[in-house]
């Protein structure tokens, strides 16, 4: 996985290059434009799988009223090539940050 800001800084975008079967999840308005091998799957955000179902609608409600999407879009290269352009919601810059494996980054 490549990532590269363009227009940078006032409508910057994240354009994602991908090798086969990588994937990149971003929130459902988050994407601008994909190549034509790129497969979607939008699934739930949740802190786990063995969440109760009180978990799971509390969860969802709290991402609501916080204005969180809680739908999260799973792109998924389905060969070379692929590429995915990613935008914030407003105009304004975007940042890469690169974590280990198992870190987590709340923002």
């Amino acid at each position: 996985m490549d990532v590269s800001i363009e227009n940078d800084p006032s409508f910057a975008v994240a354009v994602v290059d991908l090798a086969a079967q990588e994937t990149v999840l971003a929130e459902g308005d988050a994407m601008t434009s994909m190549s034509g091998n790129v497969s979607i799957d939008t699934r739930r955000l949740s802190s786990g799988s063995n969440e109760s179902t009180m978990d799971k609608i509390t969860g969802a409600v709290g991402q609501m009223l916080a204005g969180e999407s809680f739908l999260v879009n799973h792109l998924t290269a389905q060969g070379a090539g692929a590429e995915v352009v990613l935008s914030p919601t407003l105009p304004g810059d975007v940042q890469q940050y690169r974590l280990a494996a198992g870190t987590d980054l709340g923002i």
